[in-house]
């Protein structure tokens, strides 16, 4: 019996990013769904109900902020873990992150070992 593929939504507003990303999980066993569009990842994330939520700190119209708040407060996606995928380092942006609920903080550039652990 195979066990059934673990699913990622992967939300940033580069499309090289998330090529690159969807690239590296899809290699390593995982089902993508991704957005370009903040806003949309609430309503993605309820249709899919991924395993996990990658999420970009910084992007237009709502930043990742947003999207963990708006994750939180459903019912269906409040107990999905979110991780902030971002290229803000400030240690003080990585402290904020975690008392707002994220699982955890890869900063860009990443690896591939890193972004599958």
């Amino acid at each position: 019996m195979t066990l059934p593929q673990r699913k990622i939504l992967v939300v940033d507003d580069e499309p090289e990013i998330r090529a690159v990303v969807r690239g590296v999980l899809e290699t390593g066993g995982y089902l993508v769904v991704d957005t370009g569009d903040p806003v949309d990842a609430l309503d993605l994330a309820r249709k899919e109900v991924p395993d996990l939520v990658l999420c970009d700190l910084v992007m237009p119209r709502v930043d990742g902020y947003g999207v963990l708040r708006a994750l939180q407060a459903d019912a269906v996606t409040s107990r999905v873990p979110v991780v902030f995928l971002t290229a803000r380092r400030d240690f003080s942006e990585r402290v904020r992150a975690f008392r707002f609920g994220v699982v955890d903080y890869i900063t860009k550039p990443f690896t591939r070992d890193i972004l599958l652990k």
